[in-house]
């Protein structure tokens, strides 16, 4: 696993390659949103928010292209305080969603992924994002992970702990688990991209073994040619 922050630009083109390990990027300090070629983007910006102090789960919500479950809450206490319970990601005024202590949100997609982002809100090294293919725990990110360059220290009030993380190279995985033992998780504007499908890698496979072949064909052909004087 690798952590890294993006410049501006790299931010911009960031797209990932299959990987033996995962890598985490934190984009720079205030982007809020994942780049252009991510698509689709889950902003609960779509339904009203729940009351201020709810601590009741939002209902199954359909959102940039996942399906999400649990015990998340819908929020925008944008500009007040966070009771204990839930603070406003840093420079977000939009609604977030937020996971209490003990809860966990999942969110489904009809395709396999391989990478994911979020705008993730005061990271706390409690909060943890699983990643399932079916019933198969394939990886697991926690906000620990992603120092040196986000603190994990739960700070609400800049950009020094709460930022865009971006996590390329996963296993591919159909699900993620939005977890935290204490209060809270607070995270907006999830996107994920797709992992190719199989048959697109066999047909690359094909292609590159085909030109090799040719580059050796045009080789042993360069060498028989005749020379002359």
């Amino acid at each position: 696993m690798h952590v890294r922050r993006l410049p501006p630009i790299a931010a911009a083109l960031a797209f990932s390659y299959p990987a033996l390990a995962y890598t985490i990027d934190v984009v720079p300090p205030g982007t809020l949103a994942p780049p252009a070629a991510y698509g689709f983007v889950a902003t609960f910006d779509n339904v009203a928010p729940e009351s201020y102090r709810t601590t009741t789960a939002y209902g199954p919500l359909t959102d940039g292209g996942a399906v999400f479950t649990g015990g998340g809450v819908e929020m925008n206490n944008y500009g007040q305080g966070s009771l204990g319970l839930y603070a406003t990601p840093y420079g977000d005024a939009t609604n977030y969603m937020a996971v209490l202590g003990g809860r966990s949100e999942r969110i489904a997609y009809s395709g396999l992924k391989d990478s994911f982002g979020l705008y993730w809100g005061s990271v706390d090294t409690y909060n943890s994002l699983e990643f399932y293919d079916g019933a198969t725990l394939e990886a697991t990110v926690t906000g620990s992970q992603v120092t040196p360059y986000l603190s994990a220290d739960g700070g609400q009030t800049s950009y020094a702990s709460n930022g865009y993380v971006l996590i390329t190279g996963l296993p591919s995985y159909d699900s993620v688990q939005v977890k935290s033992s204490s209060n809270s998780f607070e995270f907006d504007n999830v996107a994920a991209r797709g992992a190719p499908e199989p048959s697109t890698w066999a047909m690359l496979g094909i292609g590159f073994v085909g030109l090799a072949s040719l580059a050796c064909r045009r080789g042993r052909t360069d060498r028989l040619a005749p020379a002359f004087a």
